[in-house]
């Protein structure tokens, strides 16, 4: 068994739209700024790190839990970042289960 690492991919303006209206949140600004916490914008996407390694430090879940703490709302995680549909544009840029894996597949 091994360490699940993964990059995701989100169109940044419909994520940050989906989590202004989840969550009721008025000021897309905060929200803005709790995502580039813990990952970055390249032209229209916004890009997570999910990575096991980091347990308690992983952003992919650290992100969604300071907007559910913020603003008082159940399973952003769930229902905006872990979604499988395409509502916002979810994709996996890079996944694999050993970082040695993930290593060659960016070299090559």
């Amino acid at each position: 068994m091994g360490i699940n690492i993964s990059l995701y991919s989100y169109d940044y303006e419909a994520l940050v739209e989906g989590i202004k209206s989840y969550t009721k949140a008025e000021n897309t600004e905060v929200i803005r700024r709790i995502l580039l916490m813990g990952g970055n914008v390249i032209g229209d996407k916004y890009i997570i790190l999910n990575n096991e390694l980091w347990e308690d430090c992983d952003s992919y879940y650290n992100i969604p839990a300071v907007l559910e703490h913020l603003y008082k709302a159940d399973d952003v995680f769930g229902e905006i970042f872990c979604t499988f549909d395409d509502r916002f544009g979810r994709e996996t840029l890079i996944s694999g289960c050993e970082p040695e894996e993930i290593l060659t597949e960016v070299a090559e």
